[in-house]
């Protein structure tokens, strides 16, 4: 312990100069860093209606229907405010933000001006930095999704924290409203079928209440009569269960109220996010310690092997030293070895 304390206190200046450059560099970095602003929102989605009737309806017709929607499931919203789709449509979207330097408007491509030597590797780079600036969480207890944005301007983070709920809102209502045309359009067949299968149930049941009036006193005749009754409910209750799913998904097709609920609107941040100046200045001094430890013990190593084997380190030292001879005048070894062929 005391030989390594006295290492350190040797070489004390070699350990603590590179820690205090990478202190002051870390701190200086983060100084320069520009300001950013985070708006956040959050909101809840809500569970569609009717679901559960066309479930039902499904198993009675023979149609196999998975119980779980993947779309109403809350990681799926946080999945859609990070998706190539969604971020897009917030990079076309254009912006009116008040600068110090007066008011600007335009596209995020715009404002932002990403670096490339093409539009496609612009468009990139501004998705790779709009998917660390968005990002969406959920809480597992409770299922609420929340979205954070951050942007160089504290009003455009606001700006693109509604407009992520707005792109979310609008991409629901658009998928809602086509999975109800398509199950529309498909129950509406079944309801054509049906209601010609009904129509031949009521008319084989008529027919034979028309041939066998007395069918009470004969059993045969009863037991067909409640057959024949019993089809007819059947059909009858697939029939008006049809007819209120189709009445559903007629409303479904053309509802336009949201289907998420925003209970914390986003708002201007007041004050920018924290550059976390002393904590990066902390970082860099450890780091630099680091390395400067690693150097006091690579020189003490160095002169210890030097001292005890003094021989070994002099020839090593001319070695090294023709080395970066022949590699600086690369003609030396070719005329020392012409030399030993003349000789030889």
């Amino acid at each position: 312990m005391v030989g390594l304390l006295n290492v350190l206190l040797r070489h004390r200046w070699l350990v603590a100069l590179p820690a205090l450059i990478a202190f002051v560099a870390a701190a200086v970095v983060s100084l320069r860093q520009p300001r950013e602003y985070t708006s956040s929102t959050a909101f809840v989605t809500q569970q569609r209606r009717g679901s559960s009737t066309l479930s039902g309806l499904a198993a009675q017709l023979g149609v196999g229907v998975g119980v779980g929607d993947p779309m109403q499931s809350p990681q799926f919203y946080v999945d859609l405010a990070s998706s190539r789709t969604l971020l897009n449509d917030l990079a076309t979207t254009r912006y009116a933000i008040r600068t110090d330097s007066g008011p600007r408007a335009g596209t995020l491509l715009e404002l932002y001006r990403p670096s490339g030597p093409t539009p496609a590797r612009r468009r990139e780079a501004l998705l790779r930095r709009l998917r660390d600036e968005v990002r969406a969480s959920m809480a597992q207890q409770t299922g609420v999704i929340r979205v954070a944005v951050t942007a160089p301007h504290p009003d455009l983070a606001r700006q693109l924290a509604v407009r992520v709920v707005e792109l979310v809102n609008g991409f629901n209502l658009e998928t809602r409203q086509s999975q109800a045309r398509a199950e529309r359009e498909f129950i509406e067949q079944r309801l054509d079928a049906v209601r010609g299968e009904l129509r031949e149930a009521e008319n084989r049941l008529q027919n034979f209440l028309q041939r066998n009036r007395e069918y009470a006193n004969a059993p045969s005749l009863a037991f067909e009569r409640e057959r024949l009754q019993r089809e007819l409910s059947m059909r009858q209750s697939v029939y008006a269960e049809l007819a209120q799913s189709f009445e559903q998904a007629r409303i479904e097709e053309v509802r336009d109220t949201p289907v998420i609920t925003v209970f914390e609107e986003p708002e201007v941040p007041a004050t920018a996010n924290s550059r976390n100046v002393a904590r990066n200045a902390a970082i860099g001094f450890v780091l630099g310690a680091l390395l400067g430890l690693a150097l006091a013990f690579a020189r003490e190593y160095f002169a210890q092997a030097r001292r005890e084997d003094e021989g070994d380190y002099e020839q090593f030292a001319r070695l090294r030293r023709d080395a970066i001879a022949d590699v600086t005048h690369p003609w030396r070894p070719v005329a020392r070895l012409l030399t030993r062929r003349g000789g030889a």
